[in-house]
């Protein structure tokens, strides 16, 4: 369950989240796609630099609130059940939730709902879309399924590679969403870039974290062998190897 291959769908596009990068702002009047790349590279690199320099708490508390930690955590529980336990029907529920029409969208609300304690709406806003992007990805982006769906249906289309990078592209789309937040007057192009940009990044830290710390004892954390699932859980205790990926230029994020 490391890193994820990336492609399209998933995300809608949003407002700015406050820091009105002037990059950004200049895809305004930035016609050709190859500036228009250009200018959402330096644009996404604008964005993860104030977010990691704006202070330690604030950063960590977009990326391991307890909401996106649980919401993750969650996303482990459905991977078995789905791909290996089974036992979710139209009769049966799973986590409290029936196998009726539109299942996967009531366990998405439940799974926000349980786990939103007092976060702020801009928080429960990325954790959501982040959320249901994967899960949207996981059904081949076919929100018909995801609305109303039974679980019969959710199986015929469910793609359980996805459920094999859990971690990238849960990571992936948690970056995603707090880039979206400042990308005004973006086109469909400039969100397949932005999404990239995000993946990347998620795959350069999912890497190192498997070369760094997967199978190994974590004494902060108390864990004698350090799995995928806890990686939200490491973001904020090793926040300073973590934040150091969010000083790499944005051009070299891609080939």
């Amino acid at each position: 369950m490391g890193t994820g291959s990336f492609g399209t769908g998933g995300g809608r596009a949003g407002g700015g989240g406050g820091f009105g990068m002037s990059s950004f702002v200049s895809l305004r009047t930035s016609a050709d796609d190859k500036t228009r790349r250009q200018v959402i590279h330096r644009g996404a690199q604008e964005v993860f630099e104030k977010l990691s320099s704006v202070g330690k708490s604030y950063f960590k508390d977009q990326i391991s609130n307890s909401l996106v930690r649980g919401v993750y955590s969650s996303l482990f529980d459905l991977s078995r059940e789905l791909r290996i336990v089974r036992s979710w029907s139209t009769t049966q529920t799973f986590d409290k939730v029936d196998g009726g029409p539109g299942c996967l969208q009531n366990w998405v609300n439940k799974v926000i709902k349980e786990n939103a304690g007092k976060e702020n709406s801009k928080v429960k806003g990325v954790v959501r879309m982040a959320l249901e992007s994967f899960v949207l990805r996981a059904l081949g982006d076919n929100l018909d399924v995801y609305i109303d769906g039974d679980i019969d249906d959710v199986r015929k289309h469910l793609n359980y590679n996805v459920f094999q990078s859990i971690s990238g592209y849960f990571l992936g789309f948690v970056l995603y969403e707090l880039l979206k937040r400042e990308s005004e007057g973006m086109n469909d192009f400039d969100q397949d870039c932005l999404r990239e940009i995000a993946q990347a990044k998620a795959n350069q830290l999912i890497k190192d974290f498997e070369d760094k710390f997967l199978h190994n004892k974590h004494e902060e954390l108390n864990i004698n062998q350090i799995t995928y699932s806890n990686l939200f859980d490491l973001f904020a205790c090793e926040y300073k190897w973590f934040s150091s990926y969010f000083e790499t230029p944005a051009s070299n994020i891609l080939s």
